[in-house]
């Protein structure tokens, strides 16, 4: 869920924040009305920001956290938020340069019982949960979770050859439904993990009618 404060709308009036805010609050308020739960993602590095390795200022800081604050106030109670670029290899970012203890205080004062689930599972040890209320895998990446696993995890991966919609997903190969439930769901439940299937929408922002 893309903010509406800064980092794609940055200079628009107050009245043009809200109405953006309200038109993607509908794909949230229909999840809700189906009885889906509603979980947000959100990236700390920001190439359109500059927030990147190296080039963190105080100023940069803030404008992660005014945007955490509209996303956890404009879009009722969210369960989890699944955060990313922070502390991977891909990003470098730290915990220290965008200072963890602080963004998760943030966090919990806006919602004290939003999870946090930081995408760092390839900087740690599999068994254990480190700045993450929750513990990631990303399938997509080979990261596995292990068979004797009893820590609150998710594993996320694809229902379409990787991640980001590409036009070739119109028709392309989707995993198979054995795949999905009897490979990866009902084992990952077992241990005590729940699956983030991902399901690329259309340039409509409406999923695929095959899925």
């Amino acid at each position: 869920m893309a903010s509406a404060y800064g980092r794609q709308r940055r200079g628009r009036q107050a009245w043009g924040r809200h109405r953006i805010r309200r038109r993607r609050a509908r794909p949230v308020n229909s999840f809700r009305g189906a009885g889906l739960r509603v979980g947000l993602y959100y990236s700390i590095l920001s190439l359109r920001d500059d927030i990147r390795h190296f080039n963190i200022t105080s100023a940069k800081v803030k404008l992660i956290k005014d945007q955490l604050t509209e996303l956890l106030n404009g879009y009722g109670e969210v369960d989890i938020l699944i955060t990313d670029g922070w502390d991977a290899p891909w990003s470098r970012i730290t915990y220290e340069e965008v200072p963890f203890q602080e963004i998760y205080e943030h966090i919990k004062n806006l919602q004290p019982n939003c999870l946090l689930c930081d995408l760092n599972a390839s900087q740690y040890p599999a068994g254990g949960l480190y700045y993450s209320d929750v513990k990631a895998f990303e399938q997509n990446a080979g990261q596995k979770v292990p068979e004797d696993s009893d820590v609150p995890a998710l594993s996320c991966v694809t229902l379409t050859d990787g991640w980001f919609r590409k036009q070739r997903d119109t028709n392309g190969t989707l995993k198979a439904v054995t795949t999905v439930v009897d490979e990866w769901l009902e084992p990952l439940n077992r241990r005590h993990c729940n699956l983030i299937l991902n399901a690329p929408p259309t340039r409509g922002v409406r999923t695929m009618d095959r899925i």
